[in-house]
């Protein structure tokens, strides 16, 4: 440990500490930046996991890629130049202009209404991200080669450390506080306004040029975050398609809007619409149907929003209490404000997630209403898988019923979305023993522990409830119409997977019904990143492999375990913070762990070995998620959601573990002397950059909606377990 204060920073010159401090800053805002820009495109422009695949990989890519800039410009001096100021002054802008071009370009220069293709999703995201991600990442490694310069070797780790120390902040500072509390271009104002400071000259210069600077600098950055902070609100209502901005707030979970057009109100969150008032024919059908197949509901629970139209449609079904249950306090805000609040003394609003509160719960309900989207990301498939059918059906009484929903009805079904229909029965057969698809103008699955009625008419004329839509002759032209129930038997008995939360085969139906739909052709975009991304591959060097390779598993397998999180606890945002610092301190801890180790090829192997055992630890413990409720429940230990924090805390030591590696791999590769020290660090970070890249995009587009979430941890383990075998024999390239 003789080295930790030298690898710190500490007893170095005035000049290194402001180094430092810019990696830090540089660290402290790209994480912010990066959630910013990632809502914002999700919100806008489409919200799934094939969209938050290609921001995460182009962002990663432009940075690589902007990284290899740098090898052609080696630092002569400590102190930036002149030019460096200003690139510093136009990374600040950026994301504020990025976000002001998007939010006016959705409904300007694309079809209002209309979704976008693949080439035109990843066109949109490269603009996006391309200025901030390509000029953070290129001042990254001009700031490390200085730090190199300095420290040698050394100022390479000492470089990674600190951005992963700014980075670990950074995420905190995001979760905690600006994400409750400002909107995305306030936050990208905030953003500029810290980083516009650190494009300030260095404080040795003459006072008065330097006093002079201070005024100009100052003036800009105080500009910036005037600009994000008011014009937040005024650019929120360009992402509105009709009508005006009525209300806006924010959360943990996001940035909720209300438009209002003609007295019907829109709510969105993050740009994506969850319902509208004044819609009785959705309301009476998702209401209505399922409560006319029980004999007689009392205790009613509804997983999602406390809408008030929701609740006058139940209570006419003569119930003694509604719960409703949803986990964002910014929606329950937005409704007491529009008036659209379920506020009656029989109405209980709980503000947790549903899977949690029914796993605390006693079976209390007689029917259990869904009231979500379909599952078109990993976080709304959630509620459509066999885990969530076992949690409902432990809170059901005897000869209660739960209800969802699976779209619109079409008359005829493309495979995709007949595969989607078909998974989500085989979850839900595999918890219940009588499953029915109800064929109104939308489709509900309705699954219950006994028999369900066949004729719905007799009872609605029993209860005879105020409707204007659904009434016995539309329940005898839709939902007991022969040719319906014909067609959705026909799409229920077609094969397929069972919809699981470690298989979440049904987001997969979604994605390739939207594939389909759009296109899937390989552009000019993408055929210039394909072939940019293999250039780099092959003419990369020997140093550059294992940092490749611990980028490439690290980014994976990180993405493996956030989504199997968030289908357990329901949203990112209250624990992303804590995986995300944890993988961040391992970051920390591998680097300052490093300096206890020889820089030697074989110590490099055993750290990657040491990777592919950490790879199918994951896909093993993943493997045994689905049984661990009944391991606990025989510990019987008295611990209010025991599983989840479980599955929390196995998933955050893995994490903690992966970050340590992939920093020991960085660290070692950056103390060989294979090429100058200026090179070395362009190269490194590139490999990192690169490799992260590559483990983003193939996870979250193509492995986990194809093979679940074990397998790609297996391959994972695998392709380390081979690319071990080359660290030490590889032959370098040169260039």
């Amino acid at each position: 440990m003789e080295r930790l204060p030298y690898l710190l920073g500490q007893k170095q010159s005035g000049v290194a500490r402001l180094l430092r401090l810019r990696i830090l800053a540089l660290g402290l805002t790209a994480p912010c930046v990066q959630f910013a820009l990632l809502r914002e495109l999700m919100g806008a422009y489409g919200g799934n996991e094939y969209l938050v695949g290609l921001a995460l990989a182009s962002w990663l890519l432009f940075g690589g890629l902007a990284s290899l800039l740098a090898r052609w410009r080696p630092p002569g001096e400590l102190i930036p130049s002149p030019l460096e100021r200003w690139l510093w002054a136009a990374m600040a802008w950026a994301p504020l202009l990025s976000i002001l071009a998007l939010r006016w370009a959705r409904h300007r220069l694309f079809l209002t209404g209309a979704g976008l293709g693949l080439s035109t999703q990843l066109a949109v995201t490269a603009f996006a991200q391309l200025p901030f991600c390509s000029l953070s990442a290129y001042l990254l490694v001009r700031n490390a080669q200085r730090l190199a310069l300095d420290k040698k070797e050394f100022g390479i780790g000492q470089s990674y450390l600190w951005d992963a120390i700014g980075s670990l902040a950074g995420g905190a500072l995001f979760a905690l506080v600006l994400s409750p509390l400002l909107g995305h271009l306030q936050i990208a104002g905030v953003v500029a306004a810290v980083l516009t400071a650190f494009a300030l000259p260095v404080p040795f210069e003459r006072f008065p040029a330097t006093f002079q600077r201070l005024l100009g600098w100052g003036a800009l950055g105080g500009l910036s975050l005037i600009a994000g902070l008011l014009g937040e609100r005024l650019s929120l209502g360009w992402l509105i398609p009709a009508g005006h901005l009525v209300f806006e707030a924010r959360s943990p979970y996001g940035q909720i809007v209300v438009s209002e057009l003609g007295g019907q109100r829109t709510y969105l969150r993050n740009g994506a619409p969850l319902f509208s008032t004044d819609t009785p024919e959705i309301v009476e059908q998702f209401v209505h149907l399922p409560m006319l197949l029980h004999s007689s509901p009392k205790q009613v629970l509804v997983v999602g929003a406390p809408r008030r139209e929701v609740w006058q449609a139940i209570q006419q079904h003569h119930v003694i209490e509604v719960t409703f249950v949803q986990p964002d306090p910014a929606l329950d805000k937005a409704l007491r404000a529009c008036g659209d609040f379920a506020s009656d003394p029989n109405v209980r609003v709980i503000c947790d997630d549903a899977r949690r509160f029914l796993s605390v719960n006693p079976p209390l309900y007689d029917v259990v209403l869904v009231d979500e989207g379909l599952p078109t990301t990993l976080l709304a498939n959630r509620y459509f898988t066999r885990e969530f059918a076992r949690l409902a059906r432990s809170a059901l009484k005897p000869g209660g019923l739960i209800a969802l929903p699976l779209g619109e009805y079409t008359d005829y079904f493309d495979q995709p979305r007949a595969q989607l229909i078909a998974s989500v029965c085989r979850a839900f057969e595999s918890e219940f023993p009588h499953v029915r698809l109800l064929a109104a103008d939308y489709v509900t699955l309705v699954a219950a522990q006994h028999s369900l009625a066949a004729d719905l008419s007799s009872q609605f004329e029993q209860r005879a409830p105020r409707t204007a839509y659904v009434r016995p002759t539309y329940i005898a032209a839709t939902v007991a119409a022969p040719d319906r129930i014909a067609s959705l038997n026909r799409v229920r008995s077609m094969p397929a997977l069972m919809n699981s939360d470690s298989f979440p085969i049904a987001s997969r139906f979604v994605l390739q019904r939207w594939m389909n739909e759009y296109g899937s052709h390989v552009g000019v975009v993408e055929t210039c990143l394909i072939v940019a991304v293999l250039v780099f591959v092959l003419r990369m060097r020997r140093v550059q492999w294992p940092v490749f390779i611990a980028g490439f598993s690290a980014s994976g397998l990180e993405y493996v375990a956030l989504a199997m999180v968030q289908t357990f606890a329901g949203t990112l945002y209250y624990l992303s913070t804590f995986f995300i610092t944890l993988f961040m301190a391992g970051l920390a801890v591998g680097v300052i762990w490093a300096q206890r180790l020889q820089a030697r090829p074989k110590v490099i192997v055993r750290a990657i070995l040491t990777f592919a055992c950490l790879a199918a630890a994951q896909g093993l413990f993943i493997l045994e998620v689905p049984d661990l409720p009944h391991v606990l429940n025989r510990i019987a230990l008295p611990i209010p959601g025991i599983q989840l924090w479980f599955i929390a805390s196995v998933f955050g030591l893995l994490l903690l573990a992966q970050g340590a590696l992939t920093a020991i791999v960085f660290a070692l590769c950056s103390r060989v002397e294979e090429i100058d020290l200026a090179q070395r660090t362009s190269r490194l970070y590139a490999a990192d950059f690169v490799g992260g890249a590559l483990g983003a995009g193939l996870f979250a587009i193509f492995l986990v909606p194809t093979l679940g979430m074990v397998v790609p941890s297996v391959v994972c383990a695998l392709f380390l377990l081979v690319a071990s075998l080359g660290p030490s024999s590889r032959r370098g390239r040169h260039g």
